[in-house]
């Protein structure tokens, strides 16, 4: 109640939150980067990533590499 959300939300926001700052500043491989935030599962965390995100963590990451190429 305190962070206005469920155990269970909060700990997949602060996941998908780690996994948006390994896609940023990382070369991890989307499957490395879905065990190092807690998902045994590479399709459960990028549906999850998807859902939560808008994109995929591919789409995420290649998203970034085009910004940063126009800057």
């Amino acid at each position: 109640a305190e962070f206005g959300t469920s155990p269970k939300q909060y700990i997949m926001n602060k996941r998908i939150s780690a996994a948006c700052n390994f896609l940023e500043t990382s070369d991890y491989s989307i499957k490395d980067i879905s065990y190092m935030v807690g998902y045994e599962n590479q399709l459960e965390f990028s549906q999850l990533f998807k859902k939560t995100v808008g994109k995929s963590p591919t789409a995420y990451r290649k998203n970034l590499v085009q910004t940063k190429r126009r800057n």
